[in-house]
């Protein structure tokens, strides 16, 4: 069950044909791509009819549990090296800001 205002399409993919993490990423993918599908106006809007005649690549159940898998675990490491860059940069303006105000001392 679920509940979507009349600007969402929702999506539920047959578990025996589809692995839902592989469609997620396909999706990602081919976004571009259905975006130029979209009617241009103050909003693009991709309806049903649109969604169903947009071929999407379907392997063997197997071949895209296993893209899902490498996919996801890759998304993982990226967010987790965003995350940490963001702190170092974050440590970076901090001790730059106490230098530069001199409440910190370098001693050389």
């Amino acid at each position: 069950p679920a509940c979507f205002p009349d600007s969402l399409v929702g999506i539920t993919p047959d578990p025996e044909k589809c692995n839902p993490i592989y469609l997620l990423f396909a999706l990602r993918y081919l976004k571009k791509d259905l975006i130029q599908l979209a009617p241009q106006s103050a909003q693009s809007n991709l309806n049903l009819e649109i969604l169903g005649k947009f071929p999407i690549p379907l392997p063997p159940m197997a071949v895209q549990d296993r893209i899902a898998h490498i996919v996801s675990a890759q998304t993982k490491g990226s967010n987790a090296e965003r995350r940490f860059i963001g702190k170092l940069q974050y440590l970076k303006q901090s001790l730059s800001a106490e230098l530069l105000s001199g409440r910190k001392r370098v001693s050389i």
